[in-house]
């Protein structure tokens, strides 16, 4: 045995030495890294944000407009202690004395009206004829006194070119004003500013209330207890009338500057009161005011 390991041995011997044999080594494997490698971040698409839906546009109404609001003016120096100036003109008709920084008398009802829960008539800014119901006259821009039957062609009370021809005029004319028309020298409608006055929570409280059976609020002045009553009678557009009862829309003589088309005017329902601007050819109550003789 030992004769034949030596023999085989041997023979393995010469073959190396001859490069016959060869030993393979395998190669040594890599070791795999535990942390693996980052893949490429992916660029998500960006996701189009949607347009919102467009508003749906209701029928014209006297509803409020949120374009460049009007500032609520500062309340006004208390004046000294005045006589009461309330009475009646050479007709009979009743005007109070509400103590306002402005002076001015205010009708204890509306024009058209004989009581102070009444209507009254309704008219469109610059016009001074309606009839007492108001169901003959339809208020809208084809019927219009002062435009060619259209909201941008103003012939009369502009102050742009966008809404016709210029004139400059921004207080309504005498001859233009509903209540001196109806009610004759010494009335007139009141102004924005006079509007002001009224609601303003330093002058005068205002309560919600009914009379005689009719919604309005009574306007109480805290100067020297004098009161007067404003119905809420709605507004007129086209031939209908909208908002009795519930909605009250008094005219000032005044008109708004930024679109000539509109108005301003006193505006209130029973959670508030404001002023507004609305479309000239609305139909809306006028209260009117004089100017006491000292």
């Amino acid at each position: 045995m030992m004769v034949v390991l030596s023999l085989v041995f041997g023979t393995a011997l010469n073959i190396a030495a001859q490069g016959k044999l060869h030993f393979d080594v395998p190669a040594k494997k890599e070791a795999k890294s535990k942390t693996p490698a980052k893949k490429k971040e992916e660029k998500k698409p960006e996701s189009k944000k949607e347009a919102p839906a467009p508003k749906k546009e209701s029928k014209p109404a006297p509803a409020k407009k949120p374009v460049p609001a009007k500032p609520k003016p500062a309340p006004k120096a208390a004046s000294r202690a005045r006589r009461d100036r309330s009475g009646r003109d050479s007709y009979g008709r009743e005007y109070v004395d509400l103590g306002l920084p402005g002076g001015v008398l205010w009708a204890t009802c509306n024009v058209g009206a004989s009581s102070p829960w009444e209507y009254g008539l309704y008219f469109a800014w610059g016009e001074t004829v309606d009839d007492a119901k108001g169901e003959s006259h339809t208020f809208d821009w084809a019927h219009y006194k002062w435009c060619n039957g259209k909201y941008d062609n103003q012939t009369k009370y502009c102050t742009s070119p966008s809404y016709g021809r210029v004139d400059g005029k921004t207080v309504l004319d005498p001859a233009d004003d509903a209540a001196t028309a109806n009610w004759g020298a010494g009335w007139r409608m009141p102004t924005s500013e006079e509007q002001d006055d009224l609601r303003n929570s330093s002058y005068c409280t205002w309560t919600w209330t009914t009379r005689n059976g009719v919604s309005g609020y009574e306007v109480k002045s805290k100067s020297n207890g004098n009161s007067l009553f404003l119905p809420a009678a709605g507004y007129r557009y086209d031939t209908s009338l909208y908002g009795e009862g519930s909605y009250g829309g008094y005219w000032s003589c005044s008109l708004y500057t930024f679109y000539s088309n509109y108005a301003c005017s006193l505006y209130f329902i029973s959670s508030d009161i404001d002023w507004n601007y609305y479309g000239r050819s609305y139909g809306q109550s006028v209260r009117a005011v004089r100017v006491p003789s000292e």
